[in-house]
């Protein structure tokens, strides 16, 4: 019983390689429609174009890497997922990433997304627009990888900060950041107040505390000066 068994296994094993075969030359498997989902900017057919993916291509042959690294030469589009509605459509799904931050660096700037990833150098960029980071100890640079520093913590830290604006809707209100000390990291508002913000942590109560204290200063015609919430139970304000 138990040679039967494997014979039975066996054969079905062969009768399976051989179905997956004709799939794989199965002409109602070619790719006739290729759609892209969750581009804004970038066109579908610009992503399609850069996909690789060719009109009567075998939907099976179409290889997530390939695809994955084909679009990665676009700093700004990732691949997410690749969706086959068979017999003959294939779906990329992509997320669009944004600039949101400029990075000086050697006179010009990097600009960046949230997760630091770098998307292109600008030698003039809007300032008005992106918040500015100094301080950082760059160690690496290559388009569409995330920027590196030789402290990682530097990396950590900024990501998580600019994660956390981006969250909140706050990073609009942001004019730099001073990253030079992990421990002391400094924003300037465009509203004209630095805040000591300390470690990159605790960051929802640190800025209850900005909330709270903005009106106030409002209030007594103070439109500068600086902000200390390095502590998570107190908040002081200094004048220029």
């Amino acid at each position: 019983m138990a040679y039967k068994a494997r014979g039975f296994w066996k054969l079905t094993a062969v009768i399976c390689i051989v179905a997956l075969t004709g799939l794989m030359s199965f002409e109602l498997l070619c790719v006739n429609n290729l759609e892209v989902i969750g581009n804004k900017r970038i066109s579908a057919e610009a992503i399609k174009a850069l996909s690789g993916i060719t009109p009567g291509q075998n939907m099976l042959k179409v290889n997530a890497k390939d695809v994955a690294s084909a679009l990665s030469r676009n700093p700004y589009i990732k691949l997410e997922d690749i969706e086959r509605q068979f017999p003959d459509t294939v779906i990329l799904h992509v997320f669009e990433r944004k600039q949101r931050a400029v990075v000086d660096y050697l006179g010009a700037y990097i600009c960046i997304d949230e997760l630091g990833t770098i998307l292109k150098t600008d030698a003039s960029p809007d300032l008005k627009a992106f918040p500015k980071i100094t301080g950082l100890d760059i160690s690496g640079v290559q388009a569409g990888e995330a920027i590196e520093c030789r402290d990682e913590t530097q990396t950590m830290a900024l990501c998580g900060l600019l994660e956390f604006l981006v969250a909140k809707k706050r990073i609009s209100s942001v004019a730099s950041i001073d990253m030079g000390d992990t421990g002391n990291i400094k924003l300037r508002l465009r509203s004209g107040y630095d805040v000591m913000l300390g470690k990159a942590e605790d960051l929802e109560t640190k800025f209850l505390w900005v909330d709270a204290m903005l009106p106030e200063l409002a209030q007594r015609s103070l439109e500068s000066g600086t902000l200390d919430v390095t502590g998570t139970k107190s908040a002081t304000y200094t004048p220029n």
